[in-house]
């Protein structure tokens, strides 16, 4: 699944370096808080901060995207849960 999101944040092509890691954590701190509760809020939550998750994930950004577009908040979750594991600790 990691490779899937697109690997750990060194290991990204692109301006991952330009990812702001601490608004990346709120980011994701609130999506799972919203998809635990099966919130279609998620959804557009996603869209409006897709930019700093692309510059954190990559293309992973966009498989979670396409995951909640398709209401599999379950593999949402799954993913996030990736997400959170492989961002750099303060």
């Amino acid at each position: 699944l990691v490779d899937a999101i697109g690997g750990a944040p060194e290991e990204q092509e692109g301006d991952v370096g330009a990812a702001d890691w601490s608004a990346v954590r709120r980011i994701l701190g609130e999506l799972d808080l919203l998809l635990a509760a099966d919130n279609m809020a998620a959804n557009g939550f996603c869209r409006e901060n897709l930019q700093p998750l692309r510059a954190a994930f990559g293309d992973g950004a966009d498989r979670l995207q396409r995951e909640l577009a398709a209401f599999d908040y379950e593999l949402a979750r799954t993913t996030l849960a990736t997400m959170q594991v492989i961002i750099p600790q303060q």
